[in-house]
């Protein structure tokens, strides 16, 4: 029977298609897997195919051992994340009109040491959700649309929320928000320049991030679904570009910059959060082959 068949070529797929996943889960995946591909090559020899034959249908009826294996790293690793993921983008809806600081916030005077502890918890919590939101999408993409060039755009989109964190504490620890400028050119002193330059400089490196994977999404994808989100991420990436243009040089707040950018995200973070929560089924879209038995 099959036990009587080379596996050299089965342990070399089994060894490519658990690569990564966790040695807990590895063993038994291998040997479900095998009994797989056994059952199949002992149907084939009772039909009379003959063995290397057998065996060699029974090891494509596998599949691709890459995507295989990057199918079991969504369920093992991310699949639970993406309910998660789905959460962070209501959260991020509610932080976008600034529920947190209008409830909870009590009736500091601007500019008080309470007042800036509290803004500056408070955008740490934004710039962590949005982090953890940016580091899944990645991660849906690369093993989802099975692209790893995803993974430059997504980590400059990362760089740069770490670098608006840093210089938005620094504003929000380190300066009187009552009385500072608006503006790098009209910075009081060193710090408030610093900060304002690492806030904004980090604005256009995530917003640059955003328009590459979405401009990559557009042309890599052709489902419907994946094409609106990346349309929104590059609509999300070009606005606060242009606010942060026209907030220097025009040296105030664009009212229908900041509109359009709430509903842009609005809409960005509804789609995300619907398409997680998709992401997160596990029996509507990419079934394994050991789940087909």
């Amino acid at each position: 029977m099959t036990g009587s068949l080379p596996h050299t070529d089965l342990d070399r797929w089994l060894d490519q298609a658990t690569r990564g996943v966790p040695s807990r889960w590895a063993a038994s995946i291998r040997a479900e897997l095998t009994a797989h591909f056994e059952d199949t090559a002992a149907d084939l020899l009772r039909q009379g195919v003959p063995p290397e034959v057998a065996r060699r249908r029974a090891l494509a009826e596998l599949g691709d051992p890459q995507a295989v294996a990057r199918g079991f790293k969504d369920v093992h690793h991310d699949r639970r994340h993406y309910l998660a993921a789905a959460l962070a983008c209501v959260l991020l809806l509610l932080e976008t009109f600034d529920l947190p600081q209008q409830v909870l916030r009590p009736d500091w005077s601007e500019g008080s040491a309470p007042s800036r502890i509290f803004y500056a918890v408070d955008h740490t919590l934004t710039q962590l959700l949005t982090f953890y939101l940016v580091f899944m999408i990645g991660r849906l993409i690369v093993w989802r649309l099975n692209n790893e060039t995803a993974s430059r755009p997504v980590e400059v989109i990362l760089g740069g929320l770490v670098v608006n964190l840093i210089g938005t504490l620094i504003l929000d620890l380190g300066l009187d928000s009552s009385t500072s400028a608006l503006t790098l050119l009209d910075a009081s002193g060193l710090v408030e320049g610093v900060g304002f330059l690492l806030r904004d400089a980090g604005i256009l490196l995530s917003s640059a991030g955003l328009v590459f994977l979405g401009a990559w999404v557009l042309l890599a994808s052709s489902r419907l679904a994946a094409k609106s989100i990346a349309a929104a991420a590059v609509l999300e990436g070009i606005v606060p570009v242009l606010y942060t243009v026209v907030l220097y040089l025009a040296g105030r707040s664009a009212l229908d910059l900041y509109v359009l950018l709430v509903l842009n995200t609005l809409f960005l973070l509804s789609a995300l959060s619907l398409a997680f929560i998709r992401a997160w089924d596990p029996y509507r879209h990419h079934r394994l082959p050991a789940q087909t038995t």
